[in-house]
């Protein structure tokens, strides 16, 4: 932040030309604290360095969920895609099950009448 921009809106939020504005002193005192900081210079290489490093994180986050979200989708049309392939496999294979266990029922009461 330049001299002139820090003046300009020092003016600007001044407590003594916002009387009404209960918030006045607070915000002057915000702004002089951040005109402040940003004119140390290993203090605001420091704050860049920092939000680049929180942006850089919050990019790689925003791609992990991204890839996420795409693992995911796959994952459940892959389960759909074998759950609906064959919607009638489940029921042939009840048929089967109910047709080996008749089979067996009959063979055995045609022993037991051979015998």
């Amino acid at each position: 932040m330049s001299p002139k921009a820090y003046r300009s809106k020092a003016l600007e939020l001044h407590p003594d030309k916002r009387g009404d504005d209960l918030n006045a002193h607070a915000d002057f005192q915000k702004l002089l604290t951040s005109y402040e900081f940003l004119k140390d210079e290993k203090a605001r290489k420091l704050f860049d360095s920092l939000t680049r490093v929180k942006r850089e994180k919050l990019q790689c986050q925003a791609q992990q969920n991204s890839k996420q979200r795409n693992m995911m989708s796959d994952l459940e049309e892959r389960e759909r895609s074998a759950i609906f392939l064959d919607p009638n496999a489940r029921d042939r294979e009840e048929e089967n099950r109910i047709s080996g266990k008749l089979k067996e029922e009959i063979a055995r009461i045609r022993a037991m009448h051979t015998s």
